[in-house]
């Protein structure tokens, strides 16, 4: 399953009911790519930061780097990248041979 980099466009927090996928509703979150997260996407509930996070990495590595960088979203999410994103991210320690970022494929009227 393809994981991408989230959050919440306000102060709360989702649960995928398929995965148990946590979108934490005062941080970015890694969750699995799920119908439940691309509906949220289109429903603009959720907003991806980035795509097509390895298989391997867990929200808990997020918390690391957060950690790690004193609680400053603008320090950890690029170092965060750094280390765990796609190849086609500037500075992606991430070998070329990883998933390519999800493609919404949910219609939406309006």
């Amino acid at each position: 399953m393809k994981k991408s980099l989230v959050e919440t466009t306000s102060a709360f927090m989702l649960v995928d009911p398929m995965t148990r996928d946590e979108v934490a509703y005062n941080r970015p979150s890694v969750v699995g790519w799920s119908t439940f997260i691309e509906a949220r996407v289109g429903a603009g509930q959720v907003r991806v930061l980035a795509g097509g996070i390895p298989k391997g990495v867990t929200d808990a590595d997020f918390v690391a780097v957060l950690k790690a960088s004193d609680g400053k979203l603008d320090l950890a999410i690029p170092a965060f990248l750094a280390e765990f994103a796609p190849p086609d991210v500037p500075g992606s320690k991430v070998p070329a041979a990883t998933l390519k970022p999800p493609v919404s494929r949910v219609k939406f009227k309006g």
